[in-house]
């Protein structure tokens, strides 16, 4: 007679094998379950971890286009204001443009503001302007001012989405002395006696304003001079900076530029983001556009996208074109026939806001300086 444990043994012994067996059959009965996104293996009946081995997909030409057209406009409405910026600091610093300067430089325009002049934004008639188009991806740049105006003055840092983050002149008491514009996390040492200000880009608008007399033509020219002596210079003497060839055609940065509804306008907005970098509060919502080739670091190719993402991207950007400036009507309040704001120079998160003052009036300065 078989004792009782010997049975026992060999009774699970024979119960291991059937599992074995059985889980040998499964995996060669069922070895696999596809579907769009890969595979997956079961094992003993229970499903393993998928495997990588991805089925070839293609979103229907409805639903591509629709995608498109919606991370497209998003692209335009939160991506415009870094374009502008981006066009005008490539038509002022190229050699061929009427008035220009390398960046890290002054622009000084050599009198008042005519219906004719050169200028992309909207000037006041009563004041000299210097702009200049600052790169901070070298580290920072000094701004000194040798002599402070005895009258109304300032100089206006934004970023490359048209924010304001400093103010140096008459209102905040700013005192004759060299001043830094860092980029963005900058943790290195100033010279004794510098303040500095952190940008949250890497590109930077300046725009140093001089108030004259416009009645009397014998106090432009004096203003003009003393607006040249401020300088600028990287805190990094070894800095090397892009520079435009001779040669290379000016862009158009006004809004008659047909690139503003087409899929150029990607482009653009790829080198924007590029050169000056994105606010880290907008970080988030770009990243979003990278499937389509559009973000800092890429270079768009219409090429690479289907011909219905092609569509949704140009439709995307005739209907934020159309749009857009229709913000600027529905902002501020009108009284008497003018439309007044006093919500300009920092915009926050409205995007939508920036990218109309930036197109239809870049540079606008704070209430706090304005009134």
């Amino acid at each position: 007679m078989k004792s009782a444990p010997k049975t026992w043994l060999r009774r699970l012994r024979n119960t291991v094998l059937l599992l074995v067996l059985a889980s040998a059959v499964a995996v060669v009965a069922v070895p696999s379950l596809r579907n769009n996104a890969g595979c997956l293996l079961f094992i003993s009946g229970f499903a393993s971890a998928p495997c990588v081995v991805p089925m070839p997909y293609r979103l229907p030409d409805e639903y591509a286009e629709a995608e498109a057209f919606a991370l497209g406009y998003q692209a335009w409405v939160v991506g415009a204001v870094y374009a502008r910026s981006q066009i005008l600091m490539e038509k002022d610093t190229n050699p061929g443009a009427p008035l220009h300067a390398p960046l890290n430089t002054f622009n000084v325009y050599p009198g008042l503001a005519t219906p004719g002049a050169a200028i992309d934004f909207t000037p006041n008639n009563d004041t000299v302007y210097g702009l200049a188009w600052l790169d901070l991806s070298q580290g920072p740049v000094l701004l000194t001012i040798p002599e402070v105006p005895d009258r109304y003055w300032t100089v206006q840092a934004t970023d490359w989405a048209l924010n304001t983050f400093a103010y140096i002149g008459k209102r905040v008491h700013s005192k004759a002395g060299t001043y830094a514009y860092l980029p963005p996390g900058w943790k290195g040492q100033l010279p004794d006696g510098v303040q500095g200000f952190e940008s949250p880009t890497k590109g930077v608008f300046l725009q140093a304003r001089i108030v004259v007399h416009p009645e009397v033509e014998s106090d432009i020219a004096p203003v003009v001079a003393q607006l040249k002596t401020m300088r600028l210079q990287p805190l990094n003497p070894d800095a090397k900076y892009p520079a435009i060839a001779a040669g290379t055609p000016v862009p158009n940065p006004k809004l008659d530029n047909p690139l503003w509804k087409s899929l150029e306008f990607y482009s653009l907005l790829d080198r924007a983001w590029t050169f000056g970098g994105v606010r880290e509060q907008d970080r988030e919502v770009v990243g979003q556009f990278r499937s389509l080739g559009i973000g800092p670091g890429l270079t768009f190719d219409a090429e690479a996208l289907t011909a219905a993402q092609r569509r949704g991207l140009k439709r995307a950007a005739e209907t934020a074109f159309a749009r857009v400036p229709m913000h600027g009507q529905e902002n501020g309040r009108m009284r008497n026939g003018w439309r007044f704001a006093n919500n300009l120079g920092g915009y926050g998160d409205d995007r939508i806001l920036a990218s109309t003052i930036a197109l239809m009036g870049y540079g606008a300065n704070l209430a706090e300086e304005a009134l």
